[in-house]
């Protein structure tokens, strides 16, 4: 009805995510892409491509480059220190990992432990 409302492409992109096979995480991708396009300020479209980057196609260059732009739009968002900070750690870059876990925790202390005590949950029994 409207092929330029990008909260339509967002939305379809999530729908996508969570019905789709490995082989099509490219259209996923592409939804967000397109929600970007439409509004290069949406911060949900630029999270949620970050974490199919992150946890789907394993493309951690490309969801810190979204990450980077959330902080850009939204310096105080929680959600993009913490995972950019687990990206940063996982691939050995602990000062960088550092510095986004302290922001996060400065930001609010007992949502980011709980978000950190879940992932390291997670970890420690192999659900990662």
């Amino acid at each position: 009805m409207n092929p330029n409302f990008a909260e339509a492409y967002n939305n379809r992109g999530l729908a996508r995510s969570k019905i789709c096979h490995k082989s099509e995480y490219s259209q996923v991708i592409e939804d967000y892409t397109k929600a970007i396009a439409l509004n290069p300020n949406l911060v949900q479209a630029y999270l949620n491509r970050a974490y199919t980057y992150k946890n789907l196609t394993d493309d951690n260059f490309a969801a810190i480059e979204d990450y980077n732009h959330v902080l850009s739009l939204e310096p105080n968002c929680l959600l993009a220190y913490i995972s950019r900070g687990s990206i940063y750690f996982l691939s050995g870059e602990l000062e960088k990992s550092l510095f986004d876990l302290e922001k996060a925790l400065s930001l609010d202390a007992a949502k980011s432990r709980s978000v950190l005590w879940t992932r390291d949950s997670q970890i420690s029994s192999g659900r990662s």
